[in-house]
Formats: structure tokens, C-alpha cells, sequence
């Protein structure tokens, strides 16, 4: 599938390797770490492993892995193993919760327990329980999660208003399009300096996933951020989604 002109593998053995992949050179066999080469406007994570038989190098093993699929893979890991943390601590600290509000009602401090309430619903904690009960795709929840934090790390935070329960059991195969739309989005966004809170709302009805992004921005912000909405990368985005968006000021 690879090499696209050869529809029988068997017409694949005999042949050069340095004739089917042209790109590849001795420093390529050389190196030891995975590196990324380009092949039909396409890039690959290579990892090349030496057959050593009797102390003698008697040719190579050769992987290659599409680049942006395997990095995608790995974000997704690691915003999925966030989210799963999130939960376990979630859970641990619940029973803990309940106790001190069993605490505070029985020895009636109502004004402490007003205050303590009020912690548990700050907006952190808000988003967690939200996430996990209404966000039924792990993969979504863990990406939800993962760009929380990067705008966390430009000082703003995202608010989530999450409208209904989100199961996807329609969508399951246009999910990556989704994330792909607004990681580009939220890619976009952080190269500007942005407003300290940005609102997110979700909703799904009607077989359709809407995102509203709400933010107070200057007009060279909203005019820079509108132009990257209209460049061809993103616009293919939209149609390989079926999707649209509508920009408001």
C-alpha cells in the first residue's frame, strides 16, 4: 500500500531497496533513533534495525509509520491517560467529600458547609463531573482535557458548558475530524494573546455536534483569527466533516 505501483507483493521481492524508497541513504542506516523522512509528499517516522547474524550485518529491518497518525496516536494517549487520572481522583476524593459534609451537618456548621459547597463547584471541579458524566467518548473527553490545559498554560481558562450527553454512537468515524477542526481552531487561538476566560459550550441534537467559542478579543485578534478560518488547510477540514461555521462580532 505503501509503494502504491505494486498491486502482488510478491513483485516487490528482488528489487533494490534504495530503488523503491530513493530517499533513503547510508546515513539513514547509520542512525540508530526513529527519524522522519519524506516519501510522495507524505512525511514517516522511520526506524531502521540492523540483522546481525554471527557478528556480521546481514541487511536491515525497516518501519515505516505515518508521521501525523502516529503522533495524533500519541497525544491521544496522553490526554487519555490525564483523563483517567482526573477520574481516579475524582473517585477517591468523593467518599472523602461526603464524610466532611456528613461532618459539618451533623454538628450543625451550616456556614461552613455553605462555604465548603461552594469550593466543590468551582469551575475545575464542575468540568470533571460534567465531563464524566455527560462526555461518553473517552477520546473526546481526553482531548477536552488536553487543550484545557494548554490554554491553562497561556494564562487562560476555558469554560465548559456542556448542554447535553454526548455519546457520539452515530459519529464514532467522524470523531477524528472533529478533533482535527479544533485543534486547528484552538492552534489558531493560542498564537495570540488571549482574553482570561474563553466559553465553550457543547451541544448535540439532531445527529449534529456544535462548539461555540465565546471570547471579548480586539479587532485586529478577531480579524487575524476570521482569516485563518478561511485558509484552504482548514476549509478541507470542514468539508472531509460535512461541516460549517459561522464567525460573529
Amino acid at each position: 500500500r505503501l509503494l502504491g505501483a505494486y498491486s502482488d507483493n510478491k513483485k516487490l521481492i528482488g528489487e533494490r531497496l534504495d530503488d523503491l524508497l530513493p530517499m533513503l541513504n547510508e546515513k539513514h542506516f547509520a542512525t540508530q533513533n526513529e527519524q522522519i523522512v519524506s516519501f510522495r509528499n507524505q512525511d514517516y517516522l522511520l526506524s531502521i534495525s540492523p540483522i546481525v547474524v554471527q557478528n556480521q550485518n546481514r541487511g536491515y529491518v525497516v518501519f515505516m509509520r505515518n508521521a501525523t497518525e502516529t503522533l495524533l496516536q500519541m497525544e491521544q494517549l496522553a490526554y487519555t491517560t490525564t483523563y483517567a487520572s482526573a477520574l481516579q481522583a475524582q473517585t477517591h476524593s468523593f467518599m472523602n467529600q461526603l464524610h466532611v459534609i456528613y461532618g459539618l451537618v451533623d454538628i450543625a456548621y451550616y456556614d461552613e458547609l455553605k462555604v465548603y459547597l461552594k469550593e466543590l463547584l468551582e469551575p475545575q471541579n464542575e468540568f470533571l463531573t460534567s465531563l464524566s458524566m455527560l462526555i461518553k467518548d473517552p477520546q473526546l473527553a481526553s482531548f477536552l482535557i488536553g487543550e484545557k490545559e494548554k490554554f491553562s498554560e497561556k494564562h487562560t481558562q476555558l469554560q465548559f458548558e456542556i448542554r447535553e450527553e454526548v455519546g457520539l454512537p452515530q459519529m464514532a468515524d467522524q470523531l477524528h475530524h472533529y478533533i482535527f477542526i479544533h485543534r486547528y481552531i484552538n492552534t489558531s487561538l493560542l498564537h495570540f494573546t488571549l482574553p482570561e476566560t474563553i466559553q465553550i459550550q457543547l451541544s448535540y441534537q439532531d445527529k449534529l455536534l456544535q462548539t461555540e467559542y465565546r471570547f471579548s478579543a480586539p479587532t485586529f485578534l478577531s480579524d487575524n483569527f476570521l482569516a485563518s478560518l478561511q485558509e484552504p488547510y482548514f476549509q478541507q477540514l470542514l468539508a472531509d466533516a460535512d461541516g460549517e461555521y459561522e464567525f460573529n462580532t
